[in-house]
């Protein structure tokens, strides 16, 4: 089993999220930006930054962002289909950036790729070193309550008429994770497999690890959580 995420995945990425809506996202986040920055000159970070796609479109607007993934195989194929982005092979757990941003965001559950304490305590603490006072932090992460509520259960996508991928989730309520074995099949031959584990979290841990970090909540996206909430969109500032 392949067990580094995003090795082999990283170049069927585009065709099974071709669906994934950047452009609307990436206008969401400018209006928090612009609702709660006290900067009148925004430099970003993207923190898990896969393919570029959300840069290439804040750079598009003329916002200037630079961005890191700790797979080397993503930031490989970034640099190829974006050679005008500034992208980098790091660990969100523990990066070092030459100028500080006063925006830091880490989108698509990046943040949920983070399965322990000690790895949200120190994606935190390194945000918090390299950003400017009352920096803005924007990221998303999976929702306990819709996990919980509807419990993962395998699905099939079609990648092209001779290849599909077979996610098959297996959840941990201790540890609060769902392990997706990813398989993807050419000709009914398995090609690759690659293990995704995610956390999930519930809106009153997540308040309390941002406080205690130093970090003040100002929004969520939905502002109030339900029983089939999947996704949490989480807006704070440095204190």
């Amino acid at each position: 089993m392949i067990k580094l995420t995003f090795k082999k995945y990283a170049k069927y990425y585009d065709v099974l999220y071709a669906d994934k809506d950047y452009q609307s996202e990436c206008e969401e986040i400018i209006k928090l930006i612009q609702e709660y920055s006290v900067y009148p000159e925004i430099l970003m970070v993207d923190l898990g930054c896969g393919l570029g796609t959300h840069m290439s479109i804040f750079n598009d607007m003329g916002y200037f962002i630079e961005g890191i993934d700790k797979s080397a195989d993503m930031i490989k194929l970034a640099k190829k289909r974006h050679p005008e982005l500034e992208v980098s092979v790091g660990d969100v757990t523990n990066f070092e950036l030459e100028t500080k941003a006063n925006v830091a965001m880490s989108l698509f559950h990046v943040v949920s790729y983070l399965t322990t304490d000690e790895e949200i305590d120190n994606f935190l603490d390194s945000v918090y070193e390299n950003t400017s006072d009352e920096a803005l932090l924007i990221f998303d992460v999976w929702c306990g309550h819709g996990v919980i509520a509807d419990v993962p259960e395998e699905r099939t996508k079609l990648i092209d008429k001779n290849t599909y991928r077979k996610a098959t989730p297996t959840i941990n309520l201790e540890e609060q994770t769902v392990g997706v074995k990813y398989n993807i099949y050419h000709n009914n031959k398995e090609r690759m497999e690659e293990l995704h584990t995610m956390r999930y979290f519930f809106p009153r841990e997540i308040k309390k690890m941002l406080n205690d970090k130093g970090f003040e909540l100002l929004t969520t996206n939905p502002k109030k959580t339900k029983v089939d909430t999947w996704s949490m969109l989480i807006v704070c500032k440095k204190k």
